[in-house]
């Protein structure tokens, strides 16, 4: 499997900018990997959104990967970092998916789970449809 991996620093943003910078990776990815259930993964990516906010703003999230095929990317959040810390995300190596996938996964690594269990989101998993599956450890 093809890794690659990024740091995005949350020190100086809103959790809803590090939520929308990784909601426009994901369709950034889809369209390079002509991934043909977008709008399915528009959907979910709508339905996590306030979910991930509450992991992102009680830095519960340590990191967020979508994986399509054999290509893994995953994008480890700091909450400690400054700016000039954070890396550029290049996804292209999503160009090495040679056909198009059948599925999107999308991985969420929580650091507390018994505390995301407080806070009512630690059930991103139910969000999974036939496409685009969610997985939480």
């Amino acid at each position: 499997m093809s890794l690659i991996e990024a740091y995005i620093c949350t020190t100086f943003k809103q959790s809803g900018e590090t939520v929308l910078a990784f909601q426009n990776k994901v369709l950034e990815s889809c369209q390079l990997t002509q991934f043909e259930h977008i709008a399915e993964a528009l959907d979910v990516l709508e339905r996590i959104e306030n979910p991930i906010g509450s992991l992102v703003s009680a830095h519960l999230l340590e990191s967020i990967s979508i994986v399509f095929g054999s290509v893994e990317v995953r994008i480890l959040l700091r909450y400690d970092a400054s700016p000039d810390q954070e890396d550029d995300l290049d996804i292209s190596a999503l160009q090495l998916v040679r056909n198009p996938p059948a599925e999107c996964l999308l991985g969420f690594i929580i650091k507390d789970r018994a505390m995301a269990d407080f806070l009512g989101v630690s059930d991103l998993e139910d969000f999974s449809t036939s496409h685009v599956q969610i997985l939480t450890t």
